[in-house]
């Protein structure tokens, strides 16, 4: 990326890519510390690929479940809020 002449890419350019890159980093992060991703617990190929495809799915259903949560907007029901509360108390 950085062998690009600066007559070809523009800074803004250049900018975007290494934030996609970094996001790219984040995911791999999180998949080798939150997954186990980096140690399969598998040695014949055809497992080791299973049990990665898996625990892949696995990470974007978790992603996508904690990205809906995050975008919905904060319960506003009185109802919920005294539901909560009583529990809240009780532990």
């Amino acid at each position: 990326m950085t062998s690009i002449p600066a007559d070809e890419l523009a800074a803004d350019e250049v900018l975007q890519t290494y934030r996609l890159r970094w996001q790219v980093e984040l995911a791999f992060k999180r998949l080798k510390s939150g997954m186990g991703i980096h140690k399969l617990p598998a040695r014949e190929e055809r497992l080791a690929r299973s049990w990665l495809t898996a625990h892949l799915i696995l990470a974007l259903m978790i992603d996508e479940a904690v990205t809906d949560v995050l975008d919905s907007p904060p319960c506003e029901d009185e109802t919920t809020h005294s539901a909560i509360a009583v529990s809240l108390e009780a532990a």
